[in-house]
């Protein structure tokens, strides 16, 4: 073999072990991609300082599910949850606001929303994921004191995997959660 033969085989195989190590640093970085976002497309979200920017998200795909979402978290409420999973997949998403308010505020709220209500029912068959922790969250029936009012057009027709949306309101606590799900 020829010193110029050498040379053209000595370029052309590294060349190819450059297009392979490209090719395995793209395979690498679109793993990881992928495992990032499927990471977080399962991971609930609790922090109430991620509530603004996210209802707001919802309201770019989604605004006929999120609507009756207040913008802010009102200054006045208190014991404020927030439970907010992205979905993947089959595994849907939810988004929930909770928090108690004066008297007034919930009757209110509750006033506003019954003209909209489509199916209503009280506590215990309706469950609620309560945050217990960063990214951790359990699920609670709620006490018959607490009124679901639920939004959606022919509530009782809606395939699996639909849009949900409405609130769930305790007079009696002074507590209101507003829901949706996709």
């Amino acid at each position: 073999m020829n010193k110029k033969t050498k040379v053209i085989l000595k370029g052309l195989v590294t060349l190819f072990i450059i297009i392979c190590i490209l090719i395995v640093i793209f395979f690498a970085y679109t793993f990881v991609r992928m495992y990032i976002g499927i990471k977080k497309a399962n991971t609930p979200i609790t922090d109430i300082q991620q509530y603004s920017k996210i209802i707001e998200e919802w309201k770019s795909f989604s605004p006929e599910i999120v609507s009756h979402f207040p913008k802010e978290i009102p200054p006045e409420a208190t014991n404020v949850d927030f439970y907010y999973f992205p979905g993947f997949l089959q595994s849907g998403s939810r988004i929930e606001l909770r928090f108690q308010a004066e008297k007034v505020e919930i009757d209110a709220y509750y006033e506003n929303f019954k003209e909209f209500t489509t199916k209503s029912w009280h506590g215990d068959t309706w469950v609620h994921r309560r945050p217990r922790g960063e990214g951790d969250s359990e699920i609670i029936e709620l006490s018959k004191d607490f009124e679901i009012m639920q939004f959606d057009e022919n509530p009782d027709d809606l395939p699996e995997h639909s849009k949900e949306h409405g609130v769930a309101i305790s007079k009696e606590k002074n507590e209101i959660i507003f829901w949706a799900e996709w």
